[in-house]
């Protein structure tokens, strides 16, 4: 730079017009940069104050996830050792309760021979009344079905419209009777009281006039091995069937001539079964 140029400057500075401060002014212009500085310090100092908690926090944070982390684990050793105690609790009571059963069991084994000797197989008269009342069941409500298998496979079924027992009564054989309601043929069953006419009817027809003719399920009187000659016509039950029983259903009369009788004759097959061989019935006759 040349000495021309240097001196002009100086020159120019020398032209600026001087500029005297007042003192109180100086003192206010520090007093306000003063001011400005401790404002500056005091944020410095929160913030770092700041920086601390935030540190603290993020270090509580970390501590309180590791022990959330950690509960499961812990839960499922406890459940496991109490899962052990409750499965050794139970092994305690299953043996316990074994014994108690044996006990039972052996208190039983003690008692059994007792209660067989204390029962007593059913005498005849119950096997046969039993019998008796199954079959009316089922004649009452037309199961012939099931009633085929009363009969004896043998001798087959009987029916006799009076105690009297003639020697060419029809017998049917059990599938006869399990068909009993779907025959149409006419049979002579017999012959009527004091006509002689004979007694030719289909087997649904027979059933209405001389089987079910009463209601024999709500019968009056049962007697077993009691029956007897309520009318004229002799009877010959026991020359039929000897060794038979007879359970017969009797309903009484109301004007001293409707009275009738259903007797159901069993005897034992080669099994020693009781068995349904005869439907005989009775009724007042002239």
């Amino acid at each position: 730079m040349s000495d021309e140029h240097n001196h002009h400057i100086d020159q120019e500075l020398k032209e600026f017009p001087e500029y005297q401060m007042d003192p109180k002014k100086v003192d206010e212009i520090y007093e306000n940069i003063m001011e400005e500085a401790k404002k500056i310090d005091q944020q410095e100092t929160k913030r770092k104050t700041m920086n601390k908690w935030a540190v603290a926090l993020t270090s509580a944070a970390a501590l309180l996830i590791i022990a959330l982390i950690s509960v499961p684990f812990i839960g499922e050793n406890m459940n496991d050792e109490m899962g052990e105690g409750s499965a050794n609790e139970d092994s305690w009571q299953a043996a316990d309760d074994q014994d108690g059963e044996q006990q039972m069991t052996d208190d039983d084994d003690d008692v059994q021979p007792e209660e067989e000797a204390e029962s007593e197989p059913q005498s005849t008269e119950e096997i046969v009344t039993g019998l008796a009342d199954e079959v009316i069941e089922l004649l009452s409500t037309q199961t012939m079905d099931r009633l085929s298998g009363y009969v004896d496979e043998e001798k087959g079924l009987l029916f006799s419209p009076y105690l009297h027992v003639d020697e060419e009564a029809v017998v049917m054989e059990p599938e006869e009777v399990a068909n009993f309601f779907n025959d149409e043929s006419t049979y002579v069953w017999g012959q009527e009281a004091g006509s002689g006419r004979p007694i030719e009817l289909t087997p649904a027809e027979y059933y209405n006039e001389w089987i079910m003719d009463q209601d024999y399920k709500d019968a009056d009187q049962v007697r077993y091995e009691k029956y007897k000659n309520n009318g004229n016509i002799p009877n010959n039950l026991d020359e039929t069937f000897p060794d038979a029983k007879v359970v017969e259903y009797f309903v009484e009369s109301t004007d001293g001539l409707n009275w009738g009788a259903l007797n159901l004759v069993f005897a034992k097959n080669k099994s020693d079964e009781w068995k349904l061989v005869a439907i005989v019935h009775d009724q007042w006759t002239p």
